[in-house]
């Protein structure tokens, strides 16, 4: 029954043992970790990520503190920071996902836009490659019609 209760009563509720407090801090380097990644992910498909760099920079203080709590002995604190810092980080790791598919679909319309473009001014090339053919091949043949033969008498 304890154990049922424990787990949903949070950290300060129930008290926080030195080895849970230690797995949540270890937990939240990761997740930051993780949104530093997803981040990085983010930016190599062209997203500008700087606000994400900002959340993940406090978050990074959060667990810094968290650290620095843990390592004085507050675990309840250092419990608490390092649900912050998770949480910061599980906000980046989305925000990062949703920008870098935005970056990717505007590269697939700037590359869709650039194919279309390309495709028109073939089109408009061959369509003056043939008009100038036409009209050359007009010019010449009138030109040779002028000609007048010169006859030779023998």
């Amino acid at each position: 029954m304890s154990l049922i209760l424990s787990s949903f009563l949070p950290f300060s509720a129930r008290g926080s043992s030195h080895r849970e407090v230690a797995a949540t801090v270890n937990d939240a380097e990761q997740a930051i970790a993780v949104g530093f990644e997803a981040a990085l992910d983010a930016e190599q498909a062209g997203a500008n990520v700087s606000s994400l760099l900002v959340k993940l920079y406090e978050g990074a203080e959060l667990l810094s503190v968290a650290r620095m709590a843990f390592e004085d002995g507050d675990y309840d604190e250092a419990a608490r920071l390092s649900g912050l810092s998770s949480e910061v980080s599980a906000q980046v790791e989305s925000e990062a996902l949703i920008l870098k598919v935005e970056a990717r679909n505007a590269a697939f319309n700037k590359y869709q836009l650039y194919l279309a473009g390309s495709a028109v001014a073939i089109v408009i090339v061959v369509i003056a490659t043939l008009l100038s053919y036409r009209f050359l091949k007009k010019r010449y043949l009138e030109h040779t019609l002028k000609m007048k033969p010169e006859v030779e008498k023998a």
